[in-house]
Parts: C-alpha cells; sequence; structure tokens
C-alpha cells in the first residue's frame, strides 16, 4: 500500500501539545476543540450533499487530520472516495481507500459497516485501474464484513456480490460470473427493488450474449427494460445499455434491420443523458459495425470516426474504448483492402493498451489478433506469426517461446473465442511450411471449440458455437487430405478423421453427456427429481410461450428466467458438491480409428462425409483399413443433384396440379441425378454389404438406398438398380453418436411393444383463429394407422392405444417401460425452430394440443431399445451448420433411444402401413434392425403392383443407430404354463398346511 506523507503531519502534532499543556486547560482545549473536529465532518457532508465535492474533500481531510489515531475515522474516508468518485478522480479513489484500510488496521474491535463499504470502494477503484485479479479478494473480504454487519439479504451485500460479478466477467470466468451474479439477483429479488433487478438482469443477459445463448440473452434484456424504473435519474441509461445489447443480439443472428433499430432506440436514450458523448460512441460504432456487414462501407467510416472523436473528448487519447474504435476503423481498412491503413490503425490500438495494461498483459491478445490478421494478408507471414505467438503466450502464460500443442494450457484461458482465433491463425501461418506441425494445432482448435460446448447447459448456446466455429474444420481437414496425398501417413489420417468426427452432431452428443453425468455421478436423487420438476416446467412453460404474444409472452419470459435461474443454481451446487459429475461431463471419450477398423466385419464399413464450402471429403473405414478421398464434386454442385434427386422422388405427389406429364418429367429428373450422384460420391471405393452412412450437410435429407448404379431411361421404377438391391444401410449423425447409441445399458424389461394411433378429424373448413386449432386442422385424417399397429400386434405382443385414448399424457406416464416404441401418427417439422417440430396425438379437449414436441424429450428419459415414427416428416427439419439435421429423431436420440426408424417426408399412409408390417415381421426373425428394413422395402417392391416401385412409397423410413435384433421379452408370468406350475405349487403348499393342522 501506498504511504501518504499527509497523514502523519497533524496527529503527533496535536498529541505533543496535549501532553504538554497543564492540566487546568485540558478540559477548555478539549471542550474547544471537540465541536471544531464536529464541525468539519458536518460542514463536509453539508458540500457533499450540495454536489461541492472538492468543498467536502477538503473538510473531509481536516477532520481526519484533526482526529486521534485510535478514533474510527472509516465513515469519513468512505466519504473522501465517494467525493473523488463522482469527480471521475479514480486514482485518487484507489489512495484514499489504501490510506483508509492502513487506518482501519490500526483499530481494534467489532466490524462496522462503513468498514465494508471501505473495502467495497477499494474493490471497485482496484478494479477500474486495472487490478482486476486484486479485486476479486477484495470484494470477497467486503461481502464478509457487509454480511457480518448486515445480514446476508441486504441491498450492500449484493452490490458487492454483483460488483464481484462483474471482476470475473473481466478476468473471462464467465462460470463464476454467472454464479455471483445469480446470487446477487437472488436478494434483490427478495428485497423486491425492480431497479436493481434490472441491473442484475442486464448483466445476466450480458454473459449469456458473451457465451452465445441469444434467446436467454434476449429475454434477460428484454425484461431488464421492464424493470427498468423511470422515476431512477439514470433510468435513461440502463434503457440504453439493454438497447444496445439486444442491438448486438439482433446482429450477432444476422438480423441487420431489428439491429439498426435497436442501436437507434438506445441512441435517443443516451441523448436524454448529460455529458453521454462517449455512450453515444458506442452506439457510432455498433452501427458502423452493422453497416460494414450491409455492405455500406463509406457510412462504417465515417461512423467509426465520429466515434473515435467523441472517445477522445470523452477520455483523452488513452481509453479502452478509443483502442476499440481505433481497431474498427482499421476492420473498415482491412474490408476494403487497404492493409498498410489498416495495420496503422491496429497499432494505435495495440499501443494504447500497451499503456494501459503493460506490455505482457494479456489484454493486448486482441489487439495482437487483428495486427496478426492483417499482416497475413500483406502478406507477411512472419510478422503475423511473430504476433499470434505472443498473444497466445500472453493468454495462457507459457513461459516458453513456443506455442504450447496441449489443451490442458487452453482449458483456464477465459475468452475462448479469443484464444481459439490465435489459434487457428497461429496454424494458418505456419501450414505452408510444416504441414504436420499446423495440423496439431487445428486438432488444438477443434479441442478449444469442445470446451466451449461442454462449458454451457443451454442447448442453443452449443449450437452457436460449433456452427459459428466450423470453418476450422474444413481448414484442417483440406490440409490434412493435401499432406495425406503426398505422404499416407497413417496419423495424418487419424487427424482427418477426428476433425471430421469433431464437426457432427458434437452439440447433441455433449448434451447427452452432460445428461449422462447427472444420471452416474452419485448425485442423490432428490436432487435430480428438483432438476427434473424445473426442466418439465420450463419447458411447458417455453411451450406457452410458443403459442402466445404481446404481454402474456413477455409475462411467460419472465417465469422462464426465474425457473433457469433456479436451475443454474442448482447445477452449480451439484458441481460443487459431486466432482464425479464434472469429470465425467468433461471426460474424453475419443473414438479410436484403430480399434473401429479391427473391430469391424469383412463385410461392412462406415462411410463417413464432410462437406465444406469449397470441396467434399469421404472417409471410409473397412476392416484393417482406412481410406480418405477428396471426391472430384463440388459441394453446390452435390446440392444439385440432392435436390433434384429428392424432387424426383415426391416432385409429383406434393404438387396439387398432377398430370402424366409432370410424372414423366419428375421421373426422368430422378433417373438423370440418382445415377450422376452415385457416381460422384462411390465411383472411387467398392460399396460393401453392410454400410454405416454418416451424412453431411444435405446429404442428411438423402436416402441412399434410392441412388441407382446404372442409368436406365424410361424403365419401370420396380426395376431400377437401387443401393437397396444389394446393401443394407443405417445413418447416424456421428460416429461418437452411434457409440453412444449402442452401448446405452437399458434397464431389463418384460413389457410389449407401445404403440399409438391417434385420430384425427382431417381438414377444418370453418375458419379458426385459434392457433391451436390451425395447426390441428391442417392434419389430414388417417385411415390405417390403426391397422397398422393391429398387424404389429399379430406379430409381437403390442400394448395398443388407439383413437381417443392416445394421448400425450399416456406416453409420458408409461412410455419409458417398454422396450420398442411405435408412433402411427402425425409429424411436422419446424423450420424456424427446431424445437417445436412435433408429434401428434389426439386432444384431450379443444384448447389441448397434445403435441410432443422435440423440446419436451429433452426432460424424458427412456429405456427403448427401437423408437419407430412411422409419420410424416419426423427425420427432417433445419439445417444446423456443424449439428445436421434438427429433426424428432434428433430428440429422441436425447432421450435415450438405442436406434430410430424415421421419415425423410410426409409418408402415404396406406402404403406405410404395409411397409411396417413388412419390417416387424422380418425382426421377427431376429435379424439385425439394418437388414429388416432392408429386406421389408426389397419384398414390399416385389409383391406390390410396378408402381409402388416408386421410391416415394418405400424410401422415406430410414434407421439410425443400432443394429441389433430386436428380442421382446414377456414377463416369465406371462407364460401360461408357468402360471399352471405356480398355481400346483400353492395347492400342493395349501393341501400340506392343511394335513398338519388337521392332525392339531
Amino acid at each position: 500500500m501506498k504511504v501518504n506523507n499527509r497523514k502523519n503531519n497533524s496527529t503527533p502534532y496535536l498529541q505533543y501539545h496535549f501532553s504538554s499543556l497543564g492540566g487546568k486547560w485540558l478540559l477548555l482545549i478539549s471542550l474547544f476543540t471537540f465541536p471544531v473536529f464536529l464541525f468539519g465532518q458536518k460542514e463536509g457532508d453539508a458540500f457533499f450533499e450540495n454536489g461541492k465535492f472538492e468543498k467536502a474533500i477538503e473538510k473531509y481531510e481536516s477532520y481526519i487530520s484533526s482526529n486521534k489515531k485510535d478514533k474510527d475515522c472509516t465513515p469519513t474516508f468512505v466519504k473522501i472516495i465517494e467525493s473523488y468518485k463522482a469527480l471521475k478522480k479514480t486514482e485518487s479513489c484507489l489512495e484514499y481507500a489504501e490510506r483508509g484500510i492502513e487506518h482501519l488496521n490500526h483499530l481494534n474491535g467489532e466490524s462496522k459497516e462503513s468498514h465494508g463499504d471501505l473495502y467495497h470502494h477499494y474493490a471497485w477503484a482496484s478494479h477500474k485501474l486495472g487490478k482486476v485479479e486484486e479485486s476479486v479478494s477484495i470484494y470477497e473480504k467486503a461481502i464478509h464484513i457487509r454480511k457480518t454487519v448486515l445480514g446476508k439479504s441486504h441491498k450492500k451485500v449484493a452490490k458487492s456480490i454483483f460488483n464481484l460479478g462483474i471482476s470475473y466477467e473481466d478476468l473471462g470466468d464467465n462460470k463464476k460470473a454467472l454464479e455471483k451474479h445469480l446470487e446477487a439477483l437472488s436478494i434483490r429479488q427478495e428485497l423486491n427493488d425492480p431497479f436493481l433487478i434490472s441491473k442484475s438482469y442486464r448483466r445476466l443477459g450480458f454473459i449469456q450474449l458473451t457465451t452465445g445463448d441469444f434467446d436467454r440473452a434476449e429475454e434477460y434484456f428484454k425484461q431488464a427494460l421492464l424493470k427498468s424504473d423511470n422515476s431512477k435519474t439514470d433510468h435513461h441509461l440502463y434503457n440504453g445499455k439493454n438497447l444496445n445489447d439486444l442491438g448486438r443480439i439482433s446482429y450477432k443472428q444476422g438480423n441487420l434491420e431489428q439491429a439498426i433499430s435497436y442501436y437507434k432506440q438506445a441512441l435517443s436514450a443516451y441523448k436524454k443523458l448529460e455529458n453521454s458523448e462517449y455512450r453515444q460512441a458506442i452506439i457510432a460504432n455498433n452501427l458502423a459495425n452493422t453497416l460494414l456487414e450491409k455492405g455500406k462501407n463509406e457510412e462504417a467510416k465515417e461512423l467509426y470516426q465520429k466515434a473515435i472523436e467523441l472517445y477522445r473528448l470523452a477520455y483523452g487519447e488513452t481509453s479502452d474504448e478509443l483502442a476499440i474504435a481505433y481497431t474498427n476503423l482499421g476492420i473498415y481498412y482491412y474490408e476494403e483492402g487497404e492493409y498498410p491503413a489498416a495495420i496503422k490503425e491496429m497499432e494505435k490500438a495495440d499501443a494504447i493498451a500497451s499503456d494501459l495494461y503493460g506490455m505482457h498483459h494479456g489484454e493486448r491478445a486482441l489487439y495482437l489478433l487483428n495486427l496478426a490478421d492483417t499482416w497475413q494478408m500483406v502478406p507477411n507471414k512472419n510478422k503475423a506469426k511473430e504476433q499470434y505467438e505472443l498473444a497466445i503466450r500472453l493468454l495462457t502464460k507459457h513461459d516458453s517461446k513456443t506455442v504450447p500443442k496441449e489443451l490442458n494450457y487452453y482449458k483456464n484461458v477465459g475468452d475462448k473465442e479469443l484464444i481459439f482465433l490465435l489459434v487457428k491463425g497461429y496454424a494458418e501461418t505456419i501450414k505452408e511450411n510444416d504441414k504436420e506441425e499446423a495440423l496439431d494445432y487445428y486438432l488444438v482448435c477443434s479441442g478449444i471449440i469442445d470446451l466451449i460446448r461442454k462449458s454451457h447447459t443451454s442447448e442453443s448456446a452449443k449450437l452457436f458455437w460449433g456452427g459459428s466455429l466450423h470453418d476450422i474444420y474444413e481448414e484442417g481437414i483440406s490440409l490434412a487430405e493435401n499432406s495425406y496425398s503426398i505422404s499416407g501417413k497413417p496419423r495424418t489420417a487419424e487427424i482427418a478423421f477426428s476433425l471430421i468426427e469433431n464437426s457432427k452432431s458434437a452439440s447433441l452428443l455433449s448434451s447427452i453427456k452432460d445428461n449422462d453425468a447427472l444420471q452416474f455421478s452419485g448425485i442423490p436423487q432428490e436432487l435430480l427429481s428438483t432438476l427434473k420438476t424445473i426442466e418439465e416446467e420450463v419447458s411447458s412453460l417455453e411451450v406457452d410461450k410458443f403459442y402466445s404474444e404481446g404481454e402474456e409472452a413477455t409475462t411467460i419470459g419472465e417465469e422462464i428466467l426465474l425457473l433457469q435461474q433456479e436451475r443454474d443454481f442448482l447445477l452449480q451446487k451439484i458441481e460443487k458438491e459431486h466432482p464425479d459429475y464434472y469429470a465425467l461431463k468433461f471426460k474424453d471419450d475419443a473414438y479410436s480409428i484403430d480399434l473401429l477398423k479391427n473391430n469391424i466385419s469383412e463385410n461392412e464399413q462406415v462411410i463417413s462425409f464432410f462437406r465444406g464450402g469449397d470441396n467434399i471429403y469421404l472417409f471410409l473405414i473397412e476392416h484393417n483399413q482406412v481410406k480418405f478421398i477428396k471426391l472430384d464434386i463440388k459441394p453446390k454442385d452435390t446440392d444439385r443433384l440432392v435436390v433434384d434427386v429428392l424432387d424426383g422422388i415426391y416432385g409429383y405427389y406434393f404438387s396439387e396440379n398432377k398430370s402424366d406429364s409432370l410424372y414423366t418429367e419428375k421421373k426422368e429428373i430422378f433417373e438423370n441425378a440418382s445415377f450422376e450422384l452415385y457416381q460422384s460420391l462411390f465411383s472411387k471405393i467398392t460399396l460393401k454389404e453392410n454400410i454405416t452412412i454418416i451424412p453431411d450437410g444435405i446429404l442428411g435429407y438423402l436416402p441412399f438406398e434410392v441412388l441407382t448404379k446404372e442409368k436406365k431411361s424410361g424403365g419401370k421404377f420396380s426395376k431400377y438398380s437401387y443401393l437397396l438391391r444389394d446393401h443394407n444401410i443405417r445413418y447416424s449423425p456421428s460416429l461418437g453418436l452411434l457409440k453412444e447409441m449402442i452401448e446405452k445399458k437399458n434397464q431389463p424389461k418384460y413389457k410389449k411393444i407401445l404403440a399409438y394411433a391417434p385420430k384425427f378429424q382431417g381438414k377444418q373448413t370453418a375458419e379458426n383463429t385459434d392457433l391451436i386449432a390451425r395447426i390441428r386442422g391442417d392434419l389430414g385424417e388417417l385411415v390405417f394407422n390403426e391397422k397398422e399397429i393391429e398387424r404389429i400386434s399379430k406379430i409381437f405382443p403390442t400394448q395398443k392405444i388407439k383413437g381417443e385414448h392416445a394421448i400425450k399424457s399416456h406416453f409420458e406416464k408409461t412410455g419409458k417401460d417398454y422396450s420398442v416404441l411405435h408412433f402411427a401418427t402425425h409429424g411436422k417439422a419446424n423450420d424456424k425452430d427446431a424445437r417445436f417440430s412435433f408429434l401428434a396425438f389426439t386432444p384431450e379437449d379443444e384448447s389441448d394440443a397434445n403435441f410432443l414436441f422435440v423440446r419436451d424429450l429433452y426432460n424424458y428419459r427412456l429405456n427403448a431399445d427401437m423408437v419407430v415414427l412411422s409419420a410424416c416428416q419426423t427425420g427432417v427439419g433445419k439445417l444446423q451448420k456443424g449439428e445436421g439435421v434438427m429433426s424428432m429423431a434428433r430428440g429422441f436420440s436425447y432421450a435415450g433411444a438405442k436406434s430410430l426408424v424415421t421419415t425423410l417426408w410426409s409418408v402415404n399412409d396406406v402404403q406405410t402401413s404395409k411397409l411396417m408390417t413388412l419390417f416387424y415381421s422380418e425382426l421377427s426373425e431376429k435379424k439385425t434392425k439394418e437388414l429388416a428394413l432392408a429386406s421389408a422395402k426389397r419384398k414390399y417392391i416385389e409383391e406390390n403392383p410396378p408402381e409402388f416401385g416408386h421410391p416415394y412409397y418405400w424410401a422415406a423410413p430410414i434407421l439410425i443407430g443400432d443394429t441389433s435384433p430386436i428380442l421382446i421379452k414377456s414377463s416369465p408370468f406371462s407364460s401360461p404354463w408357468v402360471l399352471l406350475g405356480i398355481g400346483l405349487i400353492i395347492l400342493v403348499l395349501l393341501f400340506i398346511i392343511g394335513k398338519k393342522l388337521l392332525k392339531k
């Protein structure tokens, strides 16, 4: 701590004179000086209340100087600090905080409220001046004192906890920040202070925005706006901040017009404040970013320059804000290709950061990243490499001059996106000279993405990070293929395999592992039950919100936030008290390519595709060998052929104006596209009998069985050389997910198949403004779904739930008890929000949708060896970059199904019923699921008239996951012979007991 010379001027002097005076004068002097001391304090308070802070400081200093050393002056030190804070003199705040703490250390006695205030201000000033790590321990001291003196539920306690959360934010520890902000919010909710609740909501929204959970962030900011008390003098400030952050969310989501609207509203709020130039500069920066994204570069440039001038006026030549403004102007020049000008602006930004924080501080990393990216374009690879390397070492605190390859070095870096971009840039600078070295760093990048995913419980955040950073996989895979084609080294193929595998459905796999960690880490059932109840309530409210608008939706949104807050507290408790949960959640289950190729049989193969922006790659795994191939076809051509194949399959059947000419046209499209796509995808390999396909991109919508090995123009559909003829195909979003599904150990069950055949009224002719009624009215009548489950029941023991009994609540209560679940119903994909794709049950009343949403399935725990979705569109949905097709099948995978039969388009009720009957018949012969489904399709084509050889009728159902045969176990007590035997034993026992009683 600093030693202040001023502190030692007066006290010894006063002590000297008091001790030298005679006793007869002591009382007189004391009576004279005491009111002077008191008056100095009160006069300082009067100046403080009137906003005359410099005068107040003068009086307060006089009071402290005139006081005895053993008198507690901490309230006065607090007032001085608050005065300097009002004058925006942070260094003076820190100086007097340190003096106050030094003074406090000389005192004995119990803690007082002012002591907590002093530590709080000390922490605030330390943080403000860049001593963020120091501020954490000081805030903790303030919190301890304030809790001791004021109790746990006091607004000052909440304030210190809130500020501690901000310190953790600036340290990049969002997990700790979230924990502290939730704690502060809980106190503020207990005190029922809407304005302070609004401030907590804003910080929580900011954290969710930073971590990519945009849905939740948006809700927090909207609730913060609603809670903001317009009677408060600074409500315009907080409204502006919330509107600005809502604009940032819209910008991140690509909704640029909405972003501009929010920014303009924020600007309007800031203009109502005095001295708000620097806040207007923030909006100018953000508007400029949006305009740059829209291609309005000159307008963006003007705003960037305006922001720089406003920041200079507000802060002078040295501030974080000015550094950011210089960076953004540099990015403008970068986009314009004016690299020397870009470097000039970015070097200004780095110089400010170095001046503020020091040459070896991690705060420089962002500015070094932008500089390095620009040097790459000059190009000056050596200069770029040097700056990437320095930034990485600053963030990881790695002493060596080399960039670490071990993922452990990156786990504790707060800003994972920043470190990812730096490692990615570093790999790009070295790949021309050392491909294998660069591949190691692409693997590090993949590992960092995985760390980001696992750090979130929100699926939307997992999906955001997986999608936004997905391009790294293509860069690494392209480099690996190039290196592999030259060297043929097995390790290069292994890296390519890891990158391909990590690029697929990793968010779903991460969520499943989160759930598994909860179930298998020894957490008490009571905690799990509470967590499940909260999740179910959140799910129910999200569905209600989906059907609501306006104020009703806003009210429901706040209820959801409160429940999510409760869930977050519970998960924090679980992580702290059950370390096995954390270990399982972050367990690295890398898929071994050697293990896979050594255990695969001679007649099977795994084919994994990767669709990049420029190329398509195929990774083939067979018994004792792998192949890694860049295909000759370009992604855009593949996309066109897939669209043509699908159009050829159902374009005619989905048309409202069917005609012979349309049928012929679609048939020709199918004939050409199906053969050309087969040639493009498989001409470089030989296909085995049993194939596992891991699709990517638009290939996820394709049933590969329909591709034809020969081109037969004008032939009959039933005679085409489909892959189906010779191959049994199953699918999986990724090999990691397939491994999870195969290895899943379901609880032993003796129950039958559970099959649902709900009742539908068909199209509704009357206009109805009710959203639920309109959706149900679009679901046509199903005539054959009851017949379908009746036929299945003749093959396997089946619990049939039909008509008005086929309700969602029945499934919720009993679904977990069955080995096989069969749904002969309607399904509907939601392209806007995949969570609200659904299966339809019979409504229990007119107001009840009775839809089973994908969102619901995230709360279910099934024990199903197989789920059959004999319904429309259950295998389709929105295509999510880096994750695949977001479908009903995805939801059932999460819920625990070992395998799924799902459909890729709206199927024909009658023909699907026939196909499902054949499928279960094949299963009854103890065939694997993939063989049973393929055999059923072949028989369907053979046994029906030639026109039903059209793929529209048989190709929609596909198998995902485990292929083990279905062996339905009946309860041993259901056998009549077992029951007869038990009855005889009982009779014998009764006879023996009776005889003994008679003898007595």
